[in-house]
Order: C-alpha cells, then structure tokens, then sequence
C-alpha cells in the first residue's frame, strides 16, 4: 500500500508542475570555483555543492511564462531582437519546452 501512496504522491506532484512552463534566457559571466580538500576528487564530487563559490555577473535578456490555460507573460530585455541569436534560441527553448510538456499531458491522459 505505501507504494500506491508514493506513485499518487509523485502524479500529483507531476500535476502541480505541469500546470505552468518558465523559461528564462540570461547572458552574462559565471565563475564557479571548488575547493579541493585533501580527501581528493572523489570526495570533492560527492560534496561538490558545499565546495563550489560561485561569482556571477548575470542579465536576463529574456523571461516566458505559460499557464496551463493559454496564458502567457513574456519580457524582452530592451535592446534585444528577433535577430539577436539569445532571443533566437530563447524562442527555441520556449517551443521546446512547450512540445515536451504536451507530450508529457498527452501521455498522463492516455495513462488514466
């Protein structure tokens, strides 16, 4: 019986995610730096996440939001255009990630 918990669980936590789509695009400089201790690499993987300072410099050129519904925000960095290669590949990732999520709601409506 746990294991159906677990799986309603994990759909219904499917569910809330699927119900919007955010993309943002940002341009800038990100410097990440590790520490390396004296347990040697393997320990520094598996601690990675406590061990890396990370410095950035980062803009957002541009943010989309789509509901589940239709709606949709969307901000374009003033300055940036249709022809600028960022907006070109944030509009990739935009239909991208739109195709991705309706194949996932396709396959959890043929599922039930």
């Amino acid at each position: 019986m746990a294991i159906w918990d677990d799986i309603m669980q994990k759909l219904e936590e499917v569910g809330q995610d699927i119900t919007s789509l955010d993309v943002v695009t940002l341009t800038g400089d990100l410097d990440l730096t590790a520490e390396v201790s004296s347990g040697g690499l393997d320990e520094m993987v598996r601690n990675l996440k406590d061990r890396v300072k990370t410095q950035a410099n980062l803009q957002m050129v541009a943010y989309t939001h789509v509901d589940l519904d239709g709606d949709v925000v969307s901000f374009v960095r003033e300055g940036a255009s249709n022809e600028d290669e960022l907006m070109k590949a944030h509009s990739a990732l935009v239909k991208s990630s739109t195709e991705s999520r309706l194949h996932l709601v396709r396959f959890l409506k043929d599922l039930f």
